[in-house]
């Protein structure tokens, strides 16, 4: 067990944590988990920023794209959601089986692609670019069972 705690106690976050994850840059961390919430907090001072609100179960996992301007996350109520860092919702996607593992392309020139595993054996890469609320948006692979 790993825990790390802010020297500023007036920010503690007093829910369960299950992911956390740097952003490119650095100057911020965002974390999830059992209240529904992602956090994002300022690496040099501790300080919370913003709190991101949407899922209706605990949120698992977390992404940031290349250029810190997009927050995803996932959770037990099957969905990934995306988000700006000034908590506007941009996307949510819905699955049949629960996202473990997501991630954006490593590549600035490829920034809004996106890639989701199930628990189920699912394999999705997203562009994000054709997402929307109502389409769904393309996928540009095939599911696949590992």
């Amino acid at each position: 067990m790993v825990c790390i705690r802010s020297s500023y106690t007036s920010t503690r976050n007093s829910s369960v944590m299950y992911c956390v994850r740097f952003a490119c840059n650095s100057r911020v961390i965002v974390t999830g988990g059992d209240d529904y919430r992602l956090r994002v907090w300022e690496t040099k001072t501790g300080r919370l920023k913003s709190t991101l609100a949407g899922h209706t179960g605990e949120v698992m996992e977390t992404a940031v794209n290349y250029c810190d301007t997009i927050i995803a996350s996932s959770a037990t109520d099957k969905t990934v959601s995306d988000e700006d860092q000034q908590s506007r919702p941009l996307t949510t996607l819905q699955f049949t089986a629960e996202v473990h593992f997501m991630a954006f392309s490593p590549s600035k020139d490829h920034e809004q692609v996106f890639i989701t595993v199930t628990c189920d054996g699912g394999i999705f890469i997203w562009d994000l670019t054709t997402v929307t609320r109502d389409n769904g948006g393309e996928v540009l692979s095939a599911y696949c069972k590992y």
